[in-house]
């Protein structure tokens, strides 16, 4: 296979042993989901998994190289970052177990029957609906305001894909940790991991992991993240 050549609008980064092709402009992946890539982990041959807004299919890029035959879905509702997802699926050669699915999370039971999944993960916007500053570029805004969905719904679609012994992973603004547990726990899910990342030792805490199960479960609080000690490192 000849090496990808981007085009003018593209830039080819690496993160760990994975090749990603973004845009130049536009929505671009930070750490946030490779850090909540490595909380996932570890994964079963048997699991199912679906990423809900993959945008270039980051997470299930790195978990594929974590796994032997694991399978994932990752969904997402911009046909530009479609695009980008099915063509790095291609160029990491993992199309037999990372498949890219067009279209609105919400409308996932037109195509998966109730409890299909193992795994739900999701990097969601962060900006809640009304309280957010919309980035004038679509992709961005998308991507990091309550625009196309809201938490609730997300939870509501949780509940209906995941299997009764499935987890669901998302990571989210500490400023939003009491909101996003509260939610959980009226759907009935029981937290069962939190894990909080901070810039650096000495900061506060800007964004946490959680994983909820909907069997009954104790919490577990993990050790802090920091991230100028090298998400690498996490893995």
């Amino acid at each position: 296979m000849k090496p990808y050549q981007p085009s003018k609008k593209e830039s080819l980064d690496g993160i760990l042993d994975v090749k990603v092709v973004q845009r130049a402009k536009g929505y671009r992946f930070s750490s946030d989901p490779v850090v909540l890539a490595s909380f996932i982990l570890p994964l079963k041959d048997s699991d199912i998994v679906l990423d809900i807004g993959t945008g270039s299919g980051i997470i299930p890029l790195i978990l594929s190289g974590k796994t032997k035959k694991t399978l994932f879905y990752g969904i997402e509702i911009q046909k530009e970052l479609i695009t980008l997802a099915e063509k790095n699926t291609k160029l990491n050669r993992c199309s037999d177990r990372i498949k890219i699915l067009e279209g609105d999370f919400r409308h996932a039971l037109k195509d998966f029957k109730r409890g299909y999944f193992s795994v739900i993960v999701s990097n969601p916007p962060y900006g809640k609906k009304g309280n957010c500053r919309v980035s004038p570029r679509r992709e961005r805004a998308i991507a990091r305001c309550e625009i196309k969905w809201s938490i609730d719904e997300f939870i509501e679609t949780c509940c209906l894909l995941l299997d009764e012994a499935g987890r669901v992973c998302l990571i989210y603004p500490v400023n939003r940790f009491f909101e996003l547990t509260s939610r959980f726990k009226k759907k009935a899910f029981y937290i069962k991991r939190v894990r909080f990342i901070h810039p650096r030792h000495g900061a506060k805490a800007g964004l946490f992991m959680m994983e909820a199960v909907k069997e009954r479960s104790s919490l577990k609080i993990e050790p802090p993240v920091f991230l100028t000690d090298g998400v690498e490192k996490l893995f």
